[in-house]
């Protein structure tokens, strides 16, 4: 969750124009956070490990899908959403993210 908060924030506060393709970049963060940032709920050292980064890829579970809602200062707004399978592996192709205007 630190990770996921420190990204955001540099989202937020950086000069670059928000991008969908920015965040996308941030949500498939696959690396597992130090062991003495994990949190003991119980489960052992190695399934805390597997669950800790952004993006979960281990056998049986982990992340089906990312969503980005982007509002604008004048009202508009887009949603984008990848789709990924049980392996980790997109759905959709690089580039063929849904997108949703309104």
């Amino acid at each position: 969750m630190l990770r996921a908060k420190e990204g955001l924030r540099e989202l937020l506060t950086g000069s670059v124009a928000m991008d969908a393709e920015i965040v996308f970049e941030k949500l498939e963060h696959r690396h597992p956070a130090p062991d003495p940032e994990l949190p003991d709920t119980g489960v052992g050292i190695e399934k805390e490990r597997a669950l800790s980064p952004l993006f979960i890829s281990i056998p049986g579970y982990g992340t089906r899908s990312s969503s980005i809602l982007l509002m604008g200062r004048t009202g508009g707004s887009e949603l984008f959403e990848r789709t990924f399978l049980p392996d980790g592996q997109g759905l959709v192709r690089q580039g063929e993210t849904r997108r949703l205007a309104f």
